[in-house]
């Protein structure tokens, strides 16, 4: 944090958009340097504090994505948001539940600045893509979140794997989410 100006305690809030390791390993390290505050939607919530066992990987690379993730490990989780909440303290970030790579996927909208974080709903990996099938909850689910995302009028996407979108990023997922 200090190379980029920043002292630990300025760091308040911590959203996840959901609870894979990618998305949740550095919390505790975090939190045991600041005094931020862990926020993840409803439904990853029993993931993130152990309450339910997380997600084995399938598919043909399981294997080898059990031997390179770490063990699951379990964090408590200060508040639980829904779709609509508004996180303040993020300069008013609307939650938007994006299901489907786990139950409790979220997006985060600033519509004054026209930006969607989308999470994992979709990465830009050779590409405009759903998130891969191995390490998702429901891809049915998955796909019906890309139509909503779709339906949100932004300008920018800020993704959790790959490039942003710059530029008409609700058009060219709504693309996408046209080819099912």
């Amino acid at each position: 944090m200090e190379c980029i100006g920043r002292r630990p305690e300025e760091l308040h809030t911590i959203v996840a958009t959901h609870y894979h390791h990618d998305h949740t390993g550095n919390v505790g390290r975090l939190r045991d340097q600041t005094p931020a505050r862990l926020y993840v939607h409803a439904a990853d919530a029993p993931f993130v504090d152990g309450r339910r066992p997380w997600r084995e990987f399938h598919g043909p690379f399981a294997r080898l994505a059990r031997r390179l993730s770490p063990q699951p490990y379990h964090l408590r989780v200060d508040d639980e948001l829904q779709e609509g909440d508004v996180v303040r303290s993020l300069g008013g970030l609307a939650v938007v539940h994006l299901p489907g790579h786990t139950p409790g996927n979220i997006g985060l909208w600033s519509r004054p600045l026209g930006v969607m974080f989308t999470g994992d709903a979709l990465m830009n990996v050779m590409g405009l893509r759903l998130p891969l099938a191995a390490s998702s909850h429901d891809m049915a689910q998955a796909r019906d979140s890309l139509r909503k995302l779709a339906r949100f009028g932004f300008e920018h996407a800020l993704l959790g794997h790959g490039a942003p979108v710059l530029g008409r990023a609700s058009e060219k997922i709504a693309a996408l989410a046209s080819r099912w």
